[in-house]
C-alpha cells in the first residue's frame, strides 16, 4: 500500500512537469541505468552485460578507415580522370 500511494504522489509531482524535461530525465535515466544503484527492490536481478566497449570503438576505428579509403580512392580516380 505504502508503494502504491507512493507511486501516485510521484505521479501527480511528474504530471505537473513539462513534457520536454521528462523526456531528457527519461533518456539520461535509460542511458545509465545499469549503472544507477538500488537500494531496495522486490525482485533483485544481477545483470552481467557482454558490453565490450574496446570492441565498439575498434568496429567504428575501422569503419571510419575504410570509408576515409574510399573517399581517398573516388578522389584519386575523379582528379586522375581530369
Amino acid at each position: 500500500m505504502k508503494k502504491e500511494l507512493l507511486l501516485k504522489s510521484i505521479l501527480i509531482e511528474l504530471n505537473k512537469l513539462p513534457e520536454v524535461y521528462l523526456q531528457q530525465w527519461y533518456e539520461l535515466i535509460h542511458t545509465f541505468r545499469e549503472r544507477l544503484p538500488v537500494d531496495e527492490s522486490d525482485e533483485v536481478t544481477s545483470k552481467e552485460t557482454d558490453f565490450d566497449w574496446d570492441a565498439i570503438v575498434n568496429e567504428v576505428m575501422t569503419n571510419r578507415r575504410q570509408s576515409n579509403l574510399q573517399r581517398m580512392s573516388r578522389l584519386e580516380t575523379l582528379l586522375n580522370d581530369q
